[in-house]
C-alpha cells in the first residue's frame, strides 16, 4: 500500500474520529487504536522489500562475501531498530499528554545509538589518521 494510501485512510479515521469524540469519547479512544493497529499492520506489509534484501545480505554474510561489513551492517541495522522505536513509543506518550516522558524516550534512543555508532567512529578517526600520517 502506498503511502498516499496510508495518507487518506488516516486523514478519513481522524476526521471519524473528530466526529465521534463529541458524542462518545469512549468510542473515540478505540476507534484510534484500532486505526493504529490497522495502519501499522499496512506498514509491516510494506517492508517486504526490506526483509527480503535482509536475508539476501544474511544468505551473502553466511558465504562470506559481506563478512567485512557485517558489523557496519548491524550497526546500522540496529540503530535503525531504536530510532523506530524510540519514535513510536515517543509518539504514544505525546498523544497521551506526555510530552516530557516523550523527550527523555527519544534523549535515551539518541544516546543508545550514539554509543551504539562508538565503534564506528573510533575506526572512522582511525582511518583519518592512517590516511594524514
Amino acid at each position: 500500500m502506498t503511502t498516499v494510501k496510508l495518507c487518506g485512510i488516516a486523514i478519513v479515521a481522524v476526521v471519524f474520529i473528530m466526529t465521534i469524540k463529541q458524542f462518545r469519547p469512549e468510542y473515540a479512544t478505540v476507534l484510534t487504536a484500532v486505526t493504529c493497529v490497522v495502519l501499522f499492520t499496512c506498514v509491516i506489509a510494506c517492508l517486504s522489500p526490506v526483509t527480503d534484501m535482509l536475508n539476501f545480505i544474511s544468505d551473502e554474510a553466511a558465504s562470506g562475501k559481506f563478512s567485512d561489513f557485517m558489523p557496519y551492517i548491524q550497526i546500522v541495522m540496529k540503530s535503525l531498530g531504536i530510532a523506530l522505536i524510540t519514535q513510536s513509543t515517543a509518539d504514544i506518550c505525546r498523544d497521551s499528554g506526555e510530552g516530557s516522558i516523550a523527550e527523555k524516550i527519544e534523549l535515551a534512543g539518541k544516546a543508545e545509538i550514539f554509543v551504539l555508532s562508538l565503534p564506528l567512529l573510533t575506526e572512522l578517526i582511525e582511518i583519518t589518521g592512517s590516511l594524514l600520517t
